[in-house]
């Protein structure tokens, strides 16, 4: 029969056994719980980086929308300048016929220009 002593060996190195197994299971799952973490790090900065490169993207259709409004605003400055210019031709053209007087030997030649360079005409006194 066995002693007393030799059961209380046994036990104990069973019970150690069992301690080691629980501590290796342990171990297990937490490099198992590491594994899954730093994978979930590695996806998360793919993510950011795909976030950064979708904002520079996003910054970049801006900038040239911004650029296309700026344009837009340009041309409507434009026109409207050249709409002005044009009416003060108009008024310099209706107002000719008052500032050419018939039967005056003093008139002198007026140049008519408009905004831009090119040059509209000269107006001569043909009276004499």
């Amino acid at each position: 029969m066995p002693t007393a002593s030799a059961v209380t060996s046994v036990t104990s190195g069973m019970w150690q056994q069992i301690r080691s197994q629980q501590a290796q299971r342990a171990a297990d799952q937490a490099s198992q719980v590491a594994r899954a973490l730093q994978s979930q790090a590695s996806d998360a900065r793919a993510a950011a980086q795909q976030a950064q490169e979708n904002a520079r993207s996003i910054e970049i259709r801006a900038n040239q929308a911004q650029s296309k409004a700026d344009q837009a605003s340009l041309s409507v400055r434009t026109a409207e300048t050249v709409g002005q210019s044009q009416s003060q031709i108009a008024e310099v053209y209706s107002k000719l016929p008052e500032i050419v007087v018939p039967g005056s030997t003093t008139t002198q030649p007026t140049s008519v220009t408009t905004s831009s360079t090119a040059s509209v005409g000269t107006v001569i006194d043909t009276t004499a």
